[in-house]
């Protein structure tokens, strides 16, 4: 994998009250619980800065992929672009003919894996070369435990489910989220 000018950091939800925004707003607008998520991951992308094309989960039989953090595969991808390059930057997806622009502030979301566990190949993916300007991202990977009540296992693979979308765009939610409802119910009750 080819990965050039580009630095990390990764920031846990405790450490400022922004990260921990971040991580309620994308439990909410995913439906997809956040405790086994990972860390926000940070990257910077300087000029010249891209990222060869990959998959965001382990192919299938990959047994010791994210093995130490005891919580599956990585089910789903957020995307946040959190600048936006003078030129270039964006991401495609290889088998989907599907570009996408890097505009400040868009989020993109996909599943890595169907509802039947199998790694979705249509979800390869590159980070195009920053030509002039710098590339700001957040990445949040979702993980298998945890969804079992919001994103059931199902043999039907594209139901009611967009594999690259917008966040901002209505998503089909036919699972409640009930764990954040009940997180606001009682805080709610708290306050009075």
């Amino acid at each position: 994998m080819d990965v050039e000018f580009i630095l990390s950091a990764w920031l846990r939800s405790t450490e400022h009250e922004v990260v921990n925004r971040i991580d309620r707003r994308l439990d909410l607008a995913t439906n997809l619980e956040i405790e086994t998520a990972e860390e926000l991951q940070i990257q910077n992308y300087g000029v010249g800065g891209h990222y060869e094309s990959h998959l965001d989960c382990a192919r299938n039989g990959d047994q010791s992929a994210y093995k130490e953090l005891g919580t599956g595969n990585r089910i789903a991808t957020v995307l946040i672009y959190m600048t936006e390059p003078e030129i270039k930057g964006g991401t495609v997806f290889i088998d989907l003919k599907i570009s996408i622009p890097c505009i400040k502030n868009a989020a993109l979301f996909w599943y890595n894996l169907m509802r039947s566990g199998e790694v979705d190949m249509r979800t390869l993916h590159a980070a195009c070369p920053v030509l002039t300007g710098i590339k700001w991202t957040a990445n949040k990977w979702f993980h298998e435990r945890g969804q079992e009540w919001r994103r059931p296992c199902d043999l039907d693979q594209i139901e009611q489910e967009r594999y690259v979308g917008d966040l901002g765009a209505p998503e089909p939610k036919h699972h409640l989220n009930i764990r954040s409802k009940a997180r606001k119910l009682k805080e709610m009750k708290n306050k009075n």
